[in-house]
């Protein structure tokens, strides 16, 4: 068994192309993934840049955020290549994680807008599991919380830049080994207990702390 954590960024399609928003609001611009064997050891990653189609630049905004250039993606390969390659880089055998379902919908609806067989990846898909709603109902809180500040949660530090997709993965991957590892774990919410101890209610003293990177 092989457990594989991804995530994406992704660039709006421009408003020109108003039936395609109808379908899809935003194309993938990078892809980042990890994979873990059963001894929770990273034995092969995947990046890629994905050249859009539907606008001609990455707005400014998501050049703020995520780093990547027109220049990075100019030389990215399309989305259906990618998408090809990264199934088969997956292989069989497998248990994807994303933090939230974003990630997954965005792929179902880009197979839409880019006219892949959507009936080919529909169970490849609906099993990819939500590790933020897991990792969520392990502390006691139900909103999202923020990738960044479950990292914090468990006492761990971020690794890498936030918002590159391949940073973003291996720390997702570090969230789920501390949840799998049983010494871990315990050391993990002994650290979140010990923090809010004096308050009585962890949930409730928990969401205050994080309440700043919480995602309505």
């Amino acid at each position: 068994m092989r457990y594989i954590f991804i995530d994406l960024e992704m660039n709006p399609i421009a408003k020109s192309y108003k039936q395609e928003r109808k379908i899809c609001k935003t194309e993938v611009i990078e892809i980042g993934a990890v994979m873990l064997d059963e001894n929770m050891v990273e034995v092969n990653s995947y990046k890629k840049y994905i050249k859009p189609e539907y606008n001609k630049r990455i707005e400014q905004n998501i050049r703020n955020l995520t780093g990547i250039q027109d220049k990075d993606v100019e030389k990215g390969t399309s989305f259906v290549e990618m998408w090809a390659d990264f199934v088969d880089w997956c292989g069989q055998d497998c248990i994807i994680y994303t933090w939230s379902t974003n990630d997954a919908q965005q792929i179902k609806k880009e197979i839409r807008l880019k006219k892949l067989e959507e009936e080919r990846y529909q169970s490849f898909l609906n099993s990819w599991r939500d590790l933020q709603k897991e990792f969520g109902e392990l502390i006691g809180i139900k909103k999202n919380i923020s990738l960044e500040c479950a990292v914090g949660a468990v006492g761990a530090k971020f690794q890498g830049s936030q918002h590159d997709a391949l940073c973003d993965s291996r720390n997702t991957a570090e969230i789920f080994r501390v949840t799998k590892d049983e010494k871990k774990c315990k050391k993990a919410m002994q650290y979140i207990i010990e923090l809010f101890k004096e308050k009585g209610n962890l949930t409730f003293s928990m969401g205050e702390l994080i309440a700043k990177c919480m995602k309505e």
